[in-house]
Order: structure tokens, then sequence, then C-alpha cells
């Protein structure tokens, strides 16, 4: 305590304990409007599962120390009918110390602990639920045969990904060469764990990427027409901007729809085959020459 304020004549002890109290008080019961998010401790704890009331609670006892039902109350706005309650819910999650006597005094762990207990039982059941989820999904391996991505974000985080988890081949389809540079460095690292083919229309319009692009023989030609070339249906210009096949297992084809982007992918490998076998006919062809 501030010995130069115990000095200031008038001014006792317990005024300045009932000072300071009045003063954490005021900031408890404001709601802490003068502060952020991260500067709310109230907002804080309730962001992460707890009640207005334990958080109240728990903050007037961090603040105030320690103190009875009645203090605590009083100091963190908590009604006197449930605030025994409160206390009582607290104890148990071992977030209040108690020393029973007459009255009953309450003292705060330490936020580190509390919160580091509370961190810990967090990654434990969300290591549960990964470990669970991972199980359904080896039991139900391939629900869809075909799923569609409508949103930039989501479709260029599925083609990195696919491209990061690729371990043998990497075919890459493309006419547009400003969509395909996106992804340029990442393909780049690939190519040198795997194989890597970037069959394009015209190779001129992709100088300057720093692997090899394969420009599509004329017999095969009308793999570039079906894959990744322009064409209107209904009243809407359909650009195919890349189609990426992944150890001839995964598929995805990027597209945009006026002025919207879709991508549709397949992780069938049977449906893959079906749909790239004109690409992989080529490719076979090249490697019989």
């Amino acid at each position: 305590m501030n010995k130069a304020f115990m000095q200031i004549p008038g001014v006792q002890h317990r005024d300045i304990r009932g000072m300071q109290l009045a003063g954490l008080q005021n900031i408890i019961s404001s709601g802490f409007q003068e502060m952020t998010m991260t500067d709310d401790p109230v907002a804080c704890l309730k962001a992460i599962g707890w009640n207005e009331y334990e958080a109240r609670t728990y903050v007037a006892l961090v603040g105030m120390g320690e103190g009875t039902a009645r203090t605590i109350s009083e100091l963190s706005g908590v009604p006197r009918g449930k605030i025994y309650q409160i206390l009582n819910a607290l104890v148990r999650k071992s977030y209040l110390d108690v020393q029973h006597g007459t009255p009953t005094r309450y003292a705060a762990v330490a936020p580190e602990e509390v919160l580091g207990a509370i961190r810990d039982d967090f990654n434990r059941d969300l290591n549960r639920a990964t470990d669970a989820l991972k199980r359904i999904g080896s039991e139900y391996p391939h629900r869809s045969l075909i799923w569609s991505l409508h949103s930039e974000w989501a479709i260029k985080n599925r083609v990195r990904q696919m491209i990061d988890r690729a371990e043998h081949e990497i075919i890459v389809l493309s006419a547009y060469p400003e969509y395909l540079r996106q992804f340029a460095s990442v393909l780049k690292e690939a190519g040198k764990r795997c194989d890597l083919s970037v069959i394009v229309d015209d190779r001129w319009k992709f100088s300057g990427m720093r692997f090899p692009i394969h420009e599509v023989p004329e017999a095969h030609q009308k793999i570039i027409e079906n894959y990744v070339t322009d064409y209107t249906a209904d009243e809407f210009t359909v650009k195919g901007d890349l189609t990426l096949v992944i150890d001839r297992q995964e598929w995805i084809s990027v597209m945009r729809i006026g002025e919207r982007r879709e991508a549709v992918t397949s992780t069938t490998p049977a449906m893959v085959r079906m749909l790239m076998g004109e690409v992989i006919e080529m490719l076979n062809a090249e490697e019989e020459r």
C-alpha cells in the first residue's frame, strides 16, 4: 500500500481499503465500458465459457484478495440470493479456496493456475474430438463423389492443401497464367518431391514460370477445350481457370461463372480416372515415346 497515501491526514487504513474496494466495485459494476474486449476480464472469461455471475465473482476476488460472501456479493454485483451458489460452483471447479469459519472466507486461486487448467482440459477434449472424428472418417471415407466450393478463400485453400499433400504426381491444366501464378511458389516446391506436369494451351503466355511447361499437343487439344477454355452457359461466360490432379486420386477444377469463382472437387479415385481419362492417356502416350 502506498505509504504516502496512508499519511494523508484524516485517512485511516480502513478508509483506504474501502476506497480501493469501491474503485474495484465501480469497475466491475460498470461492465468495463471504457475497456476493449482484450482489457475487460469479465468479458474475457465469458468468452471462454464462464457465465456472468461466475466471471464477476472471480474477478472481484482476484481484485480484493479474499472476502466473505457478503462482501463479494456487494463488490461483484451478484445478488445475495445467488452468491453462495456461485461461490460453491467455483470452489467445486477448484477456482476458489475456502476457509471455513464464522464467517466463511473465500480467496481466488491464482489466475495462471485456473486458466492453465482450463487450457489443458480444452486441449485434451480437443484431441479426443479430433481422434473420434478421424475414426468416423476412416469408417465412412467416401460419402459423396463430388463436392463444390463457393468462396474464393475456400478454393485457394483447397488448391494449396492438395498441392502440399501430393506425394508422387501433380498434373495441372491451365489457360490463364494470372490465376496459376498465385500457386507458382507452392508448385515449384512440390516439384522437388514429385513429378510435376503443367499443361497449357500456349506456353508463351506462361513464360517466366519457374517450372516445366508443356504445351498440349495438337492431337490432344480437346483436353484444353474440355477443362480450361471459355464457354457460354445460361447467359453466363464460364472460364476454366485451373484443373489440378493429385496422385491420380484427387481432382479439382476452378472456374469463373460470371463475376464469381467456384470449384468442383472429387477424392474418389474412380471418379478422377473417369473425368481425367484423356489427360492421363496423353501423359501415358508421352511416356511411351
